[in-house]
């Protein structure tokens, strides 16, 4: 918003958005502490066939407490992505205190991305953690559809990506600018 509107609603966007940063920071820094130390992770146990049918109870998972890091212990680069978040919430903080909309802006797409990728993650291979029958959690291999429907969407994907980008290409054309008040108070005409 603090780049789309002029003042004095760019003013209490910038302090909402720093608002909204600092609550970030502080919330994502104690989920991290709570699902490492206190909350129970899921882990794969058996030996799962990526090739074999889909069936999400032919697996045996285990609960154990921080099993949810597991994957970032693994490969540590992922550790990345909740660094990514964290120091874009806090460059997202500093650059609305000094002005720089599009700058925060970018630091806002930062914390998301990193977010989102700090997640799946953790999470992999699950993508629905059963909290009743943890041997019947959806993994990423019981979901996956077979190769004909995948090669069928691919072609779905390259007919209807194009369009889509065209119309969202359209759509920031037509409104890019700012709103200020005076646009919304000068009259528009008859209608």
């Amino acid at each position: 918003m603090r780049m789309k509107v002029g003042e004095p609603m760019a003013a209490r966007a910038r302090v909402l958005g720093r608002i909204a940063s600092a609550t970030f920071l502080v919330a994502f820094l104690v989920a991290g502490f709570w699902v490492s130390s206190a909350l129970n992770g899921y882990q794969v146990t058996s030996i799962m066939d990526h090739a074999g049918p889909s069936d999400p109870m032919r697996k045996t998972v285990a609960m154990t407490a921080g099993a949810w890091l597991n994957n970032f212990h693994t490969w540590p680069w992922l550790w990345a992505a909740p660094v990514c978040a964290v120091l874009g919430a806090v460059a997202a903080h500093v650059l609305l205190r000094r002005r720089r909309g599009g700058a925060a802006f970018m630091a806002s797409v930062a914390v998301q991305a990193g977010t989102i990728l700090t997640a799946g993650f953790a999470l992999f291979p699950f993508l629905i953690p059963s909290s009743t029958f943890p041997n019947q959690s959806l993994t990423v291999w019981d979901a996956s559809s077979s190769a004909k429907t995948l090669f069928i969407m691919l072609g779905a994907v390259i007919v209807f990506l194009p369009i889509i980008l065209a119309y969202t290409g359209w759509v920031f054309r037509v409104l890019r600018g700012r709103v200020t008040l005076e646009n919304m108070h000068e009259p528009k005409g008859d209608y």
